[in-house]
């Protein structure tokens, strides 16, 4: 039983016409059925719901009739069948769903309908069309049944699929195959409404039997197969299946021509052809075929017979050990035994077609054609020509004499490194180079010769085992390149020998190389310029950057030694490849900056302030404070470090009392230039010493005697302190 779960649909507007339109309906219902249109009489709901199921003609009419009636033809095998079902009454937007069924297997299991499929619209009403639950029924014959969901898009929908024939649906058993709509919108049952096809009317697919005769020889018929074109149901090539002598193509389509060709034995050769619906042009058939009752079916008959006799290529080398390799042919393909052949190498007897053929040979590996002088012999040409009869068993030699020429090859070397190769075979093999030939080790002195096959080289030299020289590139001799313009930068420099001749090249060499590069600095990492240097006994000095850049050095160790600034000292030498001394051994690498920093630090000296003080207090030596250009602070005693030879700094003092003290003296590393205290200081330690006298004044002592004698005024004594003795008009020095 089928429960359709989609809401039944029904609205105030049917509700309201049931009572007022009963009278109306039923002679509508009459009305319609005589147009064969079905009314659901089921249910009261559905009285307005109307069913019409139609099959398309091939004339693109329908019909609720037989599919094949009418002025068009009938439909093929493995066709689809397009059909319509129209139904009135529906709520535009509802999804609906309807049961449609198909026949399907006979009571032998043959495909009638093979299955619905494309659903869709005819117009346009509706919308979300699907084919599922597909359920066939069991036993044989069956019928395979369907949902055909939709949302109506409009009252009236059309809805559109399409039933494909089986591929041999004409021999269907029974007189009409059915499409049929078994269930409404409404789960209501509409009696099997359906449409049928007349079995014997629909067209049958055409078949191509391709049949092969063998007249001689061993070779059996399945020993071949066929090329269609175009291919039929995607396949093109067909064999034929062991122990038969034919090969069945069913179901064919399209209608038209299909060109048929052979495959098969080498040693076979097409004869003559036959058929029916089969035309033969040389070796290649065309059938015709075209679907119908009956279909116009295609026989085509290849028949071959066997044409052969044997030829033999055999292979002759001198000197006899040569080790070169070579193909040997028969019209153009290498046969038999003979791939990769040295001497006493042959194809064997191989199985030829009667007639002309040729015999030839190309190099196998590692072998060149043009490093020999080759001839054709025995019952060949020599051309390598020759006739084959049936049942003929030819032999032909092809003889291979190796040629023969020279290499010799030279050096020049560039022993400074300045790009001119001055330097011959004699200076190269003091050198300790040597040359070699493809994978030997190399052992040939420059400028020697050596006698080879003809054919290509590769020449080698032990340029790594030479210390301190690199490759630069090689030349042919007597061609416009040099060592300075080489006419290649690599090797193994290939060659070429051919017969009778010298090739000889040149061999380019030169000097390894690098940068080296002096850094000057002081100790706060201030680039130094102006800097004597001595590299390897050739004097430069430092440009504005610090820097020494020395472009081109041969390789291995150099001296660097630093003429050391005025004031300044050694403090060290750092970078890769350098030592930390001076002189510094750099040891320069090939192609790269071999990178020297010289650091050195300012020589510096204490100078000690000395305060002196000459008349006495209040003021002692510690009172007074020193400033160094206005900086600092230092006492009596201090001391600080200054760079050697450097001044002239302007040394300042104060103290409480120096409305008390006169600057009197600048001494030692310190000097008095217009009243101010300058200091030099030297390459050594040194003192400033500084000189303040008390200041001082005249007291002179004036005696006045009153009243008369008989003292008079020098003899009073006068005493300060109870110390010293003056008199009248002397005077005493005070501060």
């Amino acid at each position: 039983m089928k429960i359709n779960l989609l809401p039944k649909k029904k609205t105030i507007w049917r509700a309201a016409n049931k009572g007022l339109h009963i009278f109306a309906t039923i002679a509508l219902i009459f009305n319609m059925s005589l147009l064969g249109v079905f009314i659901n009489p089921q249910v009261a709901d559905a009285l307005t719901l109307q069913y019409k199921i139609e099959g398309q003609r091939k004339d693109a009419s329908f019909t609720t009739g037989n599919i094949c009636s009418g002025g068009g033809d009938c439909y093929t095998e493995g066709e689809n069948v397009p059909f319509k079902l129209t139904i009135n009454g529906l709520v535009s937007g509802d999804p609906y769903t309807v049961i449609v069924q198909h026949d399907y297997l006979d009571s032998t299991g043959l495909v009638g309908y093979d299955n619905f499929n494309t659903p869709g619209t005819w117009n346009g009403t509706a919308s979300s069309v699907t084919l599922t639950n597909a359920t066939t029924s069991a036993g044989l014959p069956n019928d395979i049944t369907y949902d055909l969901n939709f949302t109506a898009d409009a009252t009236d929908v059309e809805l559109q699929w399409y039933g494909l024939l089986g591929q041999d649906a004409s021999d269907w058993n029974g007189a009409q195959l059915h499409v049929r709509l078994v269930e409404g919108v409404e789960q209501e049952s509409i009696g099997n409404k359906e449409v049928p096809i007349q079995v014997i009317k629909i067209l049958k697919l055409p078949s191509l039997t391709i049949e092969k005769e063998v007249i001689s020889g061993d070779a059996t018929a399945d020993q071949f197969s066929f090329n269609v074109s175009p291919a039929i149901n995607g396949q093109s090539i067909f064999n034929i299946a062991s122990g038969d002598s034919s090969v069945f193509i069913d179901n064919i389509s399209p209608d038209g021509n299909y060109t048929v060709t052979e495959n098969g034995p080498a040693n076979y050769q097409f004869v003559s052809g036959s058929g029916t619906n089969c035309t033969f042009v040389s070796d290649t058939a065309t059938a015709t075929v075209a679907a119908g009752k009956p279909a116009t079916d295609a026989t085509c008959t290849f028949s071959n017979d066997l044409t052969e006799g044997t030829l033999t290529v055999n292979k002759v080398l001198i000197p006899s050990n040569d080790p070169g390799l070579f193909n040997l042919k028969i019209d153009g393909v290498t046969a038999g035994t003979g791939a990769n052949v040295g001497n006493g190498g042959t194809t064997g007897a191989q199985t030829v077609s009667t007639g002309s053929h040729t015999v030839a040979e190309t190099a196998g590996n590692n072998t060149s054609l043009s490093n020999y002088t080759s001839v054709i012999s025995g019952e060949c040409d020599s051309q390598g020509n020759v006739t084959v009869g049936a049942g003929d068993n030819k032999v032909c030699t092809i003889t291979n004499t190796r040629n023969t020429g020279d290499i010799k090859v030279n050096k020049k070397v560039d022993a400074d490194g300045n790009g001119s190769f001055e330097g011959s075979n004699t200076e190269a093999n003091n050198l300790g180079f040597v040359w070699g030939l493809d994978a030997e080790i190399p052992g040939r002195v420059m400028g020697s010769s050596e006698t080879v096959v003809t054919g290509t080289y590769d020449v080698t030299e032990n340029d790594g085992s030479v210390p301190n020289y690199h490759f630069v590139g090689w030349y042919t001799n007597g061609s416009n390149f040099s060592c300075e313009k080489p006419e290649f930068t690599s090797l193994p420099a290939n060659i070429s020998v051919s017969k009778d001749t010298t090739t000889e090249i040149t061999l380019c060499n030169a000097r390894d190389t690098g940068d080296l590069k002096i850094i000057k600095q002081d100790e706060n990492q201030q680039r130094q310029p102006g800097v004597e240097f001595d590299i390897d006994g050739t004097t430069y000095f430092t440009d504005g950057s610090g820097e020494i850049f020395v472009q081109n050095v041969l390789t291995g160790d150099h001296t660097a030694t630093e003429t050391e600034p005025a004031s300044y000292s050694f403090t060290s030498v750092t970078g890769l490849n350098c030592t930390n001394s001076n002189p510094s051994t750099a040891t320069v690498v090939k192609d790269t900056t071999t990178t020297c920093t010289f650091t050195n630090t300012r020589n510096t000296a204490k100078v000690y302030f000395d305060k002196v003080v000459v008349g006495g207090g209040p003021g002692v030596d510690g009172d007074w404070e020193f400033k160094i250009n206005n900086r600092g602070s230092f006492y009596d005693g201090d001391y600080v470090v200054l760079p050697t030879n450097s001044g002239p700094y302007d040394v300042t003092e104060n103290s409480q009392y120096d409305s008390l003290y006169t600057l009197t003296d600048a001494r030692g590393i310190c000097s008095l230039v217009r009243g101010q205290i300058v200091m030099n200081v030297g390459a050594t330690d040194g003192r400033c010493i500084v000189e303040n006298t008390r200041n001082t004044a005249k007291v002179y002592f004036d005696k006045v005697v009153v009243g008369g004698g008989p003292g008079v005024d020098g003899d009073w004594e006068f005493k300060i302190n109870n110390s010293g003795t003056s008199d009248d008009a002397d005077y005493v020095v005070l501060p």
